[in-house]
């Protein structure tokens, strides 16, 4: 009789589990369906943020509530439902509520590498959770937490391709590959900031290889050139864009290696190759974004090489494809703060042609745009950047407060005192005596505050725009000059 009930009870339980997953992939079917269509719907934003309050909410009860073989099961789909949650919070541009759902998606990813016992797919489950938290680490102003959780996501993926464990069905070494370039790719983003241009050199390098590496094997394999092109575009489509965004970066490494013209070549490929995805594929949300982001890219630099001809028709195509990408969709944060900075370089461009008005009034947008984003969420990010949009239009008071408010801050963030340093400066151009030599030195300080926190990138300090008017001062010279041997002694 006791072997009976025992029996009974664990069929008990195990039918507990099941129904308990399948009302709970049911709700995740619920969730991913009403937030596909809110996303579409213009002015959806409050609706959208409330929801995942509410879920937010009733997902950590659920999690503390599931205990044993249910929560076990259930794990999964606690843990897609969190993501979903966390980066519907992290588009609406709720930072702090986005690194919130990220911390307890991490402790639930490192949970369930335990409760798998190690898995290929366990492990590039969290590789992928910290990926994708680096992100939000760094606007929150935590830039050693996002470089540390990118070189452990790099650690984890190295070890599944070192020690593979796969379950019932056999990894996909390509997926693998494409997780490891991600990677990568984010923490070249890191060196570049980090002035370790060798460090970027490589990872950049080898992301783009193993890309190409993975697009190769899909194109070789039997079958795929009889498919038709839609459906070839569908399985190497997002890989072509990781492989162009690879060559970008490895085109500003060539730019700041003083090898203009090989640089020039690899902005061409990269930015020809997005074009021609754009003109194939114009119904792809993503595609108009992405060249729009890689434009602004290159017309940056090519403003930093003292190219204004060659800026000029880039930054244009760049301001008209963030903004028709921004009009389809002007409650997307990341549409926003892309067109704010398109009408930014423009402002820019126009600034050093001498054509001050319409330098203004492409600051202004940016200004406006850039405002939204702080009502939104009103972090150090949206916050330093409305700052410097501020100082160019001249609105020196509000610019002056902003500043010292964030130089009070004692948390660590280099690139909010460098967003300082290019504000003050910009504002110094306004003043006159006594208060000017005050303001060049509030802006060399922070300027100097930004290199001893951990900006430690020559290049972009001595060319960024914005810190022009600190090139004469003695104290920049000095600082510029100590950081260019700092620079070499790393590429030693």
């Amino acid at each position: 009789i006791a072997n009976q009930q025992q029996v009974l009870a664990e069929q008990n339980a195990e039918l507990a589990a099941k129904q308990a997953n399948l009302a709970l992939q049911n709700i995740q079917f619920v969730v991913t369906d009403v937030d596909t269509k809110l996303k579409q719907q213009p002015g959806s934003s409050e609706i959208r943020i409330s929801i995942m309050e509410a879920l937010s909410k009733k997902w950590d009860e659920l999690d503390i509530a599931m205990t044993g073989g249910v929560r076990g099961k259930a794990i999964p789909t606690l843990m897609a439902v969190r993501h979903q949650i966390a980066l519907a919070f992290a588009q609406l541009d709720r930072v702090k509520e986005a690194d919130q759902e990220f911390t307890k998606l991490e402790k639930s990813g490192r949970e369930r590498i335990v409760i798998k016992e190690g898995t290929d797919a366990s492990r590039l489950n969290l590789a992928k959770i910290l990926m994708t938290s680096s992100s939000i680490q760094r606007q929150t102003g935590n830039v050693k937490g996002a470089e540390q959780k990118l070189l452990e996501a790099r650690d984890i993926v190295r070890d599944v391709v070192k020690n593979p464990k796969p379950e019932e069905i056999p990894t996909d070494l390509n997926h693998v590959q494409q997780v490891l370039s991600a990677t990568n790719q984010n923490l070249g983003t890191e060196y570049l900031r980090q002035g370790r241009i060798t460090d970027t050199d490589f990872v950049f390098g080898e992301a783009v290889e193993a890309n190409q590496a993975v697009l190769k094997n899909i194109e070789s394999q039997p079958g795929f050139a009889e498919l038709e092109a839609s459906k070839q575009e569908e399985q190497t489509s997002e890989l072509k864009s990781a492989i162009d965004k690879g060559v970008i970066g490895l085109a500003y490494v060539l730019m700041r290696l003083g090898k203009t013209e090989e640089a020039i070549v690899k902005y061409d490929i990269a930015i020809a190759s997005r074009r021609s995805e754009l003109e194939k594929h114009p119904s792809v949300i993503r595609l108009k974004p992405e060249l729009a982001g890689q434009l602004s890219l290159y017309g940056k630099s090519l403003l930093w090489l003292d190219k204004l001809d060659a800026a000029e028709p880039i930054l244009n195509e760049g301001v008209k494809l963030s903004n028709e990408a921004y009009q389809a969709d002007s409650e997307k944060s990341d549409l926003k703060r892309a067109l704010a900075l398109s009408y930014y370089n423009m402002g820019s461009l126009r600034d050093l042609q001498g054509r001050k008005d319409e330098a203004l009034g492409y600051f202004e947008r940016s200004r406006g745009l850039r405002a939204d984003l702080v009502k939104a969420s009103p972090d150090d990010k949206n916050g330093s950047k409305l700052m410097k949009s501020e100082a160019r239009v001249g609105n020196t008071k509000v610019a002056k407060e902003m500043s010292d408010k964030l130089g009070a801050a004692t948390t660590i963030n280099p690139e909010v005192h460098l967003e300082r340093a290019c504000a003050l400066s910009q504002l110094a151009q306004n003043a006159e005596g006594d208060e000017k030599v005050a303001v060049l030195g509030d802006a060399l300080t922070a300027l100097e505050r930004s290199v001893a926190e951990g900006y430690l990138d020559p290049f972009r300090i001595s060319k960024d725009l914005d810190l022009k008017p600190l090139h004469a001062e003695a104290r920049f010279v000095t600082l510029l000059q100590k950081l260019k041997v700092q620079s070499q002694e790393v590429k030693k």
